[in-house]
């Protein structure tokens, strides 16, 4: 989906990781059954550049990841926050 000019910068690679958090939440909708879960495999780095974007926070905001783990993401509403 997305191969990335090496090296890359930090702002590219989170750009990157915007631009595939776009992809998914346009793909991949949470109100459709068809697709009620995605799996991402991705090393720690690509985890918190995910993370970062799925969440709209600041890097700083972020704990670290560790580089083994399994890691669940839910979409949820501002009504449910």
């Amino acid at each position: 989906m997305f191969v990335p000019p090496l090296p890359e910068d930090k702002d590219k690679f989170f750009d990157r990781w915007d631009s595939a958090m776009e992809h998914i939440a346009r793909n991949f909708r949470c109100d459709n059954e068809q697709h009620p879960a995605i799996a991402v495999v991705t090393p720690a780095a690509c985890c918190i550049g995910l993370v970062k974007s799925a969440a709209s926070v600041e890097l700083e905001d972020i704990n670290p990841a560790a580089p083994c783990s399994i890691y669940s993401l839910r979409r949820t509403t501002n009504e449910n926050r």
